[in-house]
């Protein structure tokens, strides 16, 4: 079945609308996806949601549809509605619009999940226009459409986010214990899992950036440092704000970095294993700019500056030296 004869009739499922016809293909469909690998018994309803889970996956896959993730999902039509979500991610038609919003009201928001992997990039626009460049290495929640008085969306690594102006409904960015919250601006986030630092930095606009100790408002040209270990929330300036989205077109501009945070960075840009052989090097203070480089280009000026040299060893890229 086509994709776009398979989103009608799923519509005109959800609608009520559907032939028996129509419904039988529907079923025959989606019964096929997991029939060649498992087959579940009717009586034991745990495996047949842990089934349909996978059928899910199965058919986000077949659509190329991000992951979509409810809250609260019944086994009774429970396909049927992340279905119609996916429609709506999708924006597949005003019909797919219209039926989840009747058959989901009052119940809680449904998100997708994004995820780039490392050495990739994407680019999304959220249903209130806003757009997001999401980083390597890099997962974005958000709900598959905003209601109520705020805008509120998960991130974990990096996005650069302009967002659509809404006094009436502020954008909040919620980044482990630290939260920022936006009208309308263009700033970028920079919170991965592994990294000591979550930052801010505002382009354009006013952001406030905060946790439950504490808070500071950010104007153009400014960035707030969190630690994670400590809590301390710092704000400072900083001399060309535009360097911090610079990611989104392919350059990489390291401003102070360490040579430990330049290696993190790398491993992600470019899905590879880089590796130090003396960890001394570790603390090693870079200034460097690379415009679309290839990695061997970029290791051979970064171990020019430190005196080092660097070898394939394996699936690994060993970085050798003595220090700076």
């Amino acid at each position: 079945m086509d994709r776009e004869r398979l989103n009608e009739i799923i519509a005109r499922f959800l609608a009520g609308k559907a032939t028996e016809a129509e419904k039988q293909l529907l079923h025959r469909w989606y019964d096929s996806f997991d029939s060649s690998q498992v087959v579940v018994p009717a009586t034991k309803p745990d495996e047949k949601e842990r089934t349909e889970a996978r059928l899910l996956q199965r058919i986000q896959a077949t659509l190329n549809a991000p992951e979509i993730q409810s809250p609260r999902r019944t086994r009774l039509g429970g396909f049927y509605r992340a279905a119609a979500s996916v429609l709506l991610v999708l924006g597949l038609g005003v019909a797919g619009v219209s039926v989840w919003q009747r058959t989901n009201s009052g119940a809680p928001p449904v998100y997708a999940q994004f995820y780039t992997p490392a050495g990739k990039q994407r680019t999304l626009t959220l249903p209130d226009g806003t757009t997001v460049h999401l980083n390597a290495d890099t997962k974005l929640r958000a709900p598959v459409s905003f209601s109520g008085d705020t805008r509120r969306v998960f991130l974990e690594g990096e996005a650069f986010f302009e967002v659509a102006r809404n006094p009436d409904q502020p954008f909040i960015i919620t980044t482990g214990k630290l939260r920022t919250q936006v009208l309308g601006t263009r700033f970028n986030v920079r919170a991965y899992a592994g990294d000591a630092q979550t930052e801010v930095t505002v382009l354009s606009g006013k952001v406030s950036v905060g946790d439950r100790a504490s808070s500071v408002v950010l104007t153009p040209s400014q960035q707030a440092s969190y630690n994670q270990t400590s809590g301390r929330l710092t704000r400072a300036n900083v001399p060309n704000a535009e360097s911090y989205r610079a990611w989104t077109t392919g350059q990489l501009i390291f401003e102070q970095k360490s040579l430990g945070e330049i290696i993190a960075t790398l491993n992600r840009q470019y899905d590879v294993r880089i590796r130090l052989e003396n960890e001394r090097m570790a603390t090693c203070v870079l200034k460097a700019k690379f415009d679309r480089e290839p990695l061997d280009r970029v290791l051979t000026v970064l171990c020019s500056y430190v005196g080092a040299r660097y070898k394939r060893e394996g699936n690994a890229i060993v970085i050798k030296g003595k220090g700076c």
